[in-house]
């Protein structure tokens, strides 16, 4: 049996007055939107790409019936779904690690391995964040959202908040200081992937060490 992992991710849209900022997230959502597929960073997943969906407004989603409420009621949300082929990650953990048959009964551990898999898309979303705000600082952020296994609630998401990147790159261009190459969301993805930095969640060397931290902003 398949089993498909989904995460849905509310978009914490810019406020009003910030015209600057509310184009760099227009145009990281036109981005997301014509992406649709990209390779995941993490092996767990056998290279099964994961697939990414934009809506309009989480309402649209029919899995958030009676889940979804605006967490600022001021601000403009939007919904990033990410979906990804979880069989053979499941599969893996199940595999690969001694389940301990005087702890877990076999539902419970088939139930421990799927919690599994749903962490690592978490990780991959996480990653996919930090990608479009190294693109372009301050355009993506996302409030607390949901995962679900084949259709099924599972639990909820960490927020991630840009905004503090993009006041910070304001403030650099007020001080002249040397401006950042802004790379299209997918060329950062691809280098986030071929870089070989972030490697179960953990930074590896000095760009690793440099990525932990930019994420430590974000909490």
């Amino acid at each position: 049996m398949t089993i498909v992992a989904q995460l849905c991710l509310p978009v914490l849209g810019p406020l009003p007055p910030e015209k600057d900022q509310r184009e760099l997230h227009a145009q990281t959502i036109n981005e997301l939107e014509r992406l649709k597929q990209i390779c995941p960073i993490d092996s767990e997943f056998a290279r099964s790409p994961l697939s990414l969906e934009f809506r309009a407004h989480p309402e649209d989603e029919p899995l958030l019936k009676d889940k979804w409420k605006p967490q600022f009621q001021w601000r403009n949300y939007s919904l990033l779904n990410i979906y990804v082929d979880a069989t053979a990650c499941v599969a893996k953990i199940k595999c690969s690690t001694e389940r301990g048959t005087d702890k877990f009964s076999d539902a419970e551990w088939e139930s421990v391995c799927q919690e599994h898999a749903i962490s690592v898309l978490e990780m991959e979303a996480h990653y996919l964040l930090l990608a479009a705000n190294i693109a372009r600082p301050g355009s993506l952020s996302v409030v607390g959202g949901y995962s679900f296994l084949n259709g099924q609630p599972i639990g909820e998401t960490q927020a991630f908040f840009a905004d503090d990147l993009f006041a910070a790159v304001q403030v650099s261009r007020e001080k002249r200081w040397p401006q950042m190459p802004s790379p299209s969301l997918k060329e950062t993805w691809e280098w986030l992937v071929a870089s070989g930095a972030l490697v179960d969640g953990v930074g590896v060397g000095r760009l690793g060490r440099a990525l932990s931290a930019l994420s430590q902003l974000t909490l």
